[in-house]
């Protein structure tokens, strides 16, 4: 799991304002802080939506194309999302209940190093490109996966328990704990979507 790391389907966000830079730059500290004081983001953040057992399972296997239905997101982005953000044959119940249990009020929230570019930075781009400004955010719940957080987080956790233990009953050396490995073909390193 370490070597893919715990931001499982994270993305980058990118739009147009359609404001200017002359419209932006008097504003832009007290927007920047704006959008930090409003977005959830960070461990222990909670989002306003919220969600029961079920529906966990249906987003978990809806993905982004749950979100869409949701009116959480615009039927144009699935078109640019990794496998138009579903997976085929996703488990939920290959997630546990600690993981769900987090994820319960975490929907909807960003992670705790999204919101760190101050108006410096944005300030520097616009100069240089003097066109319109655009937004950046790293996103939490973007491409295949809805999770927040703290579930994406447990579900890592989760995986590298079961491939430690299964690294100790295959003897194989482990160097780095966040690097324990499995043989592909037990159950512990068999790709969860296939056959």
């Amino acid at each position: 799991m370490g070597g893919v790391g715990f931001d499982i389907s994270c993305g980058v966000r990118t739009m147009k304002t359609g404001l200017t830079k002359e419209e932006v730059l008097p504003r832009l500290e007290r927007l920047v802080d704006q959008f930090y004081n409003r977005v959830p983001a960070g461990v222990g953040s909670e989002g306003l939506i919220r969600l029961s057992a079920p529906q966990i399972d249906e987003m978990l296997l809806g993905g982004a194309a749950w979100a869409v239905k949701k009116g959480y997101g615009v039927k144009e982005d699935l078109a640019y999302l990794e496998e138009h953000g579903r997976v085929d044959g996703a488990d939920p119940s290959q997630v546990s209940s600690t993981a769900k249990k987090r994820q319960e009020r975490e929907m909807g929230t960003l992670g705790r190093e999204t919101i760190i570019s101050r108006s410096r930075q944005w300030t520097r781009s616009m100069t240089r490109r003097r066109r319109r400004p655009w937004g950046s955010v790293r996103t939490e719940w973007s491409s295949r996966c809805t999770a927040a957080p703290g579930a994406r987080h447990q579900i890592g956790t989760d995986s590298l328990r079961s491939l430690t233990n299964a690294a100790q009953r295959f003897k194989l050396p482990i160097r780095d704990r966040e690097l324990a490995s499995a043989p592909i073909t037990s159950p512990e390193g068999r790709p969860i979507s296939a056959p």
